[in-house]
């Protein structure tokens, strides 16, 4: 059952009586601490604990079907030509050999580019077709950017000289 309210006698005051509190003077050695200022009064949820916060997880634990194995190895940090200089005749080839480094490098793949297909072209494996007199430069990229070249010259064709018949064979 509810308390019964009380109710003021007749000609009483509603207004709470308010006592001030005698005033407290620090003595003259004593040094003042210093005052904090209490915080404003908000409405505190219930404390929580990071336990309480977490949900649990299913667990897995992979077993060899599930797993798909992908090895991430490093980039190429250089690429080397062996050679670069080159000169070749009109019609003739050379293939050029690129070595990538690290030899663990994870994607070697190059493109192959001329300078002037015109002089001289080159394949995706890096075959050098000599195709007129002037220079070109041939260079291999990687995935990456890394580049090495080589400068080829190409040369006039030699011209076929006819053997020259020798005199005692003149009849």
């Amino acid at each position: 059952t509810p308390e019964p309210e009380a109710t003021p006698e007749p000609g009483a005051s509603l207004e709470p009586e308010v006592t001030p509190e005698p005033e407290m003077t620090p003595e003259p050695e004593a040094t003042p601490e210093p005052v904090s200022t209490p915080e404003p009064e908000t409405t505190a949820e219930p404390e929580t604990t990071p336990e309480a916060e977490i949900s649990p997880q299913p667990v897995f634990t992979p077993t060899p079907e599930h797993v798909d194995v992908i090895l991430i190895e490093g980039e190429p940090k250089n690429v080397k030509l062996d050679r670069n200089k080159l000169t070749l005749r009109v019609g003739k080839s050379k293939k050029l050999k690129a070595t990538v480094k690290p030899q663990k490098a994870g994607n070697k793949t190059l493109t192959w580019t001329s300078s002037d297909e015109a002089i001289a072209t080159v394949n995706g494996k890096g075959k050098v077709i000599a195709v007129s007199p002037g220079t070109a430069v041939i260079t291999c990229e990687t995935v990456n950017g890394i580049t090495a070249s080589c400068e080829v010259t190409v040369k006039a064709p030699k011209r076929n000289q006819e053997k020259s018949i020798p005199r005692w064979m003149h009849s």
